[in-house]
């Protein structure tokens, strides 16, 4: 496989070879990747985690229900009160 890398990017690369860091621009590319990896999985984790919560919080009726044009009615108020408070 071949990459075209920005010049920033080729940059970045260049610098964690340039500090030692690593020895090759795969490596770089390699522990980039699984630093995205990692990142990715620990979101899917704490987004799962939520929705485990929020089924449970369903289940047991700790929900109440979804009023839009209320939430919409407070939403409205709480900027016209930042405003006010900001003039």
């Amino acid at each position: 496989m071949t990459l075209t890398l920005t010049p920033e990017m080729e940059a970045l690369v260049k610098e964690r070879l340039t500090h030692g860091q690593f020895t090759t621009p795969e490596e770089v590319v390699a522990a980039g990747l699984r630093l995205l990896h990692n990142v990715e999985s620990r979101k899917e984790s704490e987004l799962r985690a939520l929705l485990n919560e929020a089924e449970e919080d369903a289940r047991s009726g700790r929900v109440a229900p979804f009023d839009p044009m209320a939430t919409a009615a407070r939403v409205k108020a709480a900027r016209a009160a930042r405003a006010e408070n900001k003039s």
